[in-house]
């Protein structure tokens, strides 16, 4: 059957119930059929609703849907069965549950509820309208949101505040089905900001069974973190604070340390030279202090070569030559000007330090009226190519110069046929290389100059499926869009060649 709204049923019900006033005050009503399959009806008179095959119900803000539902216009209460899911506060899961939205009553024989990080599931909810407050048997609450949860608490009796809290009694702390820890009482905050406790058990080679566990706190606006106390059965006991600073016009950023006393240093794979206390210090700062102005700031300090890839595997993944600097950017319209600091803190780590380096950048921009557009990119600064500090008897020697580099290009964008983009290009490239001091350094004083021209052709083709469609891939009509591009460059060899005639800065 065609599905059936009534978003403005209380006023139509005004005129057939006492009351009138306060009912058209009250939320609107929402009842349709959520496929072809399903259908839904309602009758004026009797206020009184039913549907089935997939119904949603909404009144306010809170909204119900289900396979099979009944519903009360006048009471507020609502009978449901089958993959039943409210959604308010928070999010409650069940087969059957009755639900009143004016009291926010609710009873279950089985549910499911939560709100990140928490998750609960029980038996016999039932609730007390006055102060909202659900009570229920046999319950699990739970950090991991997966079917079988590694860690959890299980207890007989439940209270649920939505939106609040959810306190358990005589409870049981499961980790892998086995039971560690009683709580004759135990209770877990739901807000958005919640205190919490989180454990993550496990075993690995290299670390032997191991237990994570950290403690998550919000002690005002301005300061929230997690504290974390690590044990690894090969390796020892790890600790440290993840601190969040939130300082409004004057930045925000992170603070995060952690130290290991490693009984096995070995056990990571590298043989020798790791010592046995490890820690890492990982701080960012970032600030907008005037408009089109940004400050930012990192420093990652590690005690040795292999503390990251170890003990924060993600991390690793992400950036496995953590670097130091502080940036400091401003932006016009047509430019903008970026300083740069990047000092070494790892002497394990090849580092190219700039103290500083300044960029004034040209963002391609039309010339006047002239169908010409120039772009352009120029710095200065004070480099030092540090290589690793190692063990080897002959280390790679440092060296460091100063240097001055500009580029300037000019470009024609045309279009033909209304499709085909040409753009033409030519520029050219100086920089200056001062003489290079240090143990490692072999060249002097050098000026560069190298000419460059090239072309990009570029297209662009669509084709339109208005009739495909895909409840699978939630897919109502499909655009491809083929956009091929050629890039030719011309670069001829500068007027000094060679890599042993300039300080080698760049590694690409």
């Amino acid at each position: 059957m065609t599905q059936l709204r009534f978003m403005l049923a209380l006023a139509l019900c005004a005129l057939a119930f006492p009351g009138a006033l306060r009912a058209q005050q009250e939320p609107a009503w929402e009842m349709e059929a959520l496929s072809d399959r399903g259908w839904a009806e309602f009758d004026f008179q009797t206020g009184l609703g039913q549907g089935t095959n997939g119904v949603l119900v909404r009144y306010g803000t809170a909204f119900l849907t289900a396979d099979q539902v009944s519903v009360n216009q006048q009471s507020g209460e609502v009978i449901a069965d089958g993959q039943v899911r409210i959604q308010g506060e928070q999010i409650w899961i069940g087969e059957h549950i009755r639900y009143n939205f004016k009291t926010h009553q609710m009873e279950a024989e089985q549910f499911r509820t939560g709100k990140t990080p928490v998750f609960v599931e029980g038996a016999g909810l039932h609730g007390e309208f006055t102060n909202r407050v659900y009570f229920a048997t046999n319950g699990v609450i739970t950090t991991d949101d997966v079917a079988r949860p590694a860690v959890k608490v299980r207890a007989k009796y439940l209270k649920i505040i939505p939106g609040e809290k959810v306190e358990a009694h005589h409870a049981t702390l499961w980790v892998e089905g086995v039971p560690v820890f009683y709580f004759p009482y135990y209770s877990r905050n739901l807000g958005p900001q919640a205190n919490h406790f989180n454990f993550v058990p496990g075993y690995r080679t290299s670390f032997g069974p191991f237990l994570l566990s950290s403690y998550t706190f919000f002690l005002n606006e301005q300061l929230d973190g997690t504290a974390h106390v690590d044990y690894r059965e090969r390796r020892g006991v790890g600790a440290g604070p993840d601190l969040n600073y939130h300082l409004g016009p004057w930045g925000e950023g992170t603070f995060k340390y952690y130290y290991l006393h490693d009984i096995d240093p070995g056990a990571g794979g590298t043989e020798g030279g790791i010592p046995e206390n490890r820690q890492r210090v990982y701080f960012t700062y970032q600030a907008d202090p005037a408009t089109n102005l940004t400050v930012k700031a990192v420093v990652r300090y590690q005690g040795d070569t292999n503390i990251i890839r170890e003990f924060f595997e993600g991390e690793y993944r992400e950036n496995n030559q953590p670097s130091t600097y502080v940036e400091v950017n401003k932006f016009w319209q047509n430019f903008s000007l970026d300083t740069y600091v990047q000092p070494r803190v790892n002497d394990f780590l090849e580092t190219v330090e700039r103290l500083p380096e300044v960029r004034l950048t040209g963002y391609r921009q039309q010339l006047g009226v002239s169908p010409v557009y120039y772009q352009s990119e120029s710095s200065v600064g004070y480099y030092r190519r540090l290589f690793p500090e190692t063990n080897s008897i002959l280390p790679e020697p440092d060296f460091y110069a100063s240097r001055v580099d500009t580029y300037h290009q000019l470009l024609l964008p045309e279009t033909f046929f209304g499709w085909l983009n040409v753009i033409p290009r030519v520029g050219g490239r100086y920089t200056y290389y001062g003489t290079a001091t240090g143990p490692g350094a072999t060249t002097s004083d050098v000026n560069r100059w190298v000419f460059d021209t090239g072309a990009e052709v570029t297209a662009k083709a669509s084709r339109l499926w208005p009739g495909a469609q895909s409840d699978f891939f939630e897919v109502e009509g499909l655009r491809h869009i083929v956009t091929p591009s050629v890039n030719y460059a011309y670069i001829p060899n500068p007027n000094v060649y060679g890599t042993n005639l300039v300080p080698q800065f760049d590694y690409q």
